[in-house]
């Protein structure tokens, strides 16, 4: 298990360093362990099929129904979060009774409710980034999958999956937090463990709507222009 890895990594890292990166051991683990419930409730989606759907063809069956295919697909996402939720918390609990991590409990209301306003930005934003990998199925339908991976890729290593992005030199951090990448997990990470000041907490948000705003436009564009070329290959 990747986490595990994580874990024991970091672990390793602490045993001879009280801070490192300005994290404290606490801090950081409960980071490894606060991403693993992330990555299923922001990252966890069922709209990747999206892209196989119009690579086949299958699109045409919600074509011709009175319906919001990008609305259809988020709602099929959040049940699908709702689902992952459930089977992370009990996979979370057991790994917590396992190794008896010390835990940072924020308890500071006005961090948890920036918190939850984060993590719904970040919902929003890795559903609108997964629907513009999706619809280059319109024109590459045999590469569908491959914009799903290379936006996995992108995910994974600049959203803070594998180690928190402040790690990196100040210079490389600053370029890194103008894309939407980091407030898919890091970010809000670091606005539970209050790491996050008031002034870079809203300049955060100011950017996250920028990305929605623009990948908003982005898709639409992406989605009219596709639907004008689709032949409904395969059906």
């Amino acid at each position: 298990m990747v986490v595990l890895t994580i874990y024991f990594l970091w672990d390793a890292v602490f045993q001879n360093n009280p801070v490192v990166a300005g994290y404290t051991r606490d801090k950081i683990l409960t980071y490894v362990f606060l991403t693993l419930v992330l990555r299923s409730v922001i990252l966890g989606q069922r709209s990747i099929d999206a892209a196989g759907e119009i690579a086949s063809g299958k699109l045409t069956n919600y074509l011709v129904k009175p319906l919001n295919y990008h609305l259809y697909w988020f709602t099929r996402d959040l049940a699908d979060k709702l689902l992952n939720i459930i089977f992370v918390v009990f996979e979370t609990i057991a790994l917590y009774f396992i190794l008896r991590p010390p835990i940072f409990l924020q308890s500071d209301p006005l961090t948890l409710v920036g918190f939850t306003v984060a993590v719904a930005a970040a919902i929003l934003l890795n559903f609108i980034l997964g629907n513009i990998s999706s619809n280059f199925s319109f024109w590459m339908p045999g590469n569908a999958w491959g914009f799903w991976f290379l936006y996995l890729v992108f995910q994974d290593f600049l959203g803070g999956v594998m180690y928190p992005l402040d790690i990196f030199p100040q210079t490389i951090q600053k370029i890194i937090m103008l894309l939407p990448f980091p407030y898919l997990l890091f970010f809000p990470a670091n606005v539970y463990l209050g790491k996050i000041s008031a002034p870079d907490y809203f300049w955060g948000l100011t950017v996250v709507l920028f990305w929605l705003t623009f990948c908003l436009f982005t898709v639409k564009k992406i989605w009219l222009a596709g639907v004008k070329d689709y032949q409904a290959e395969g059906r």
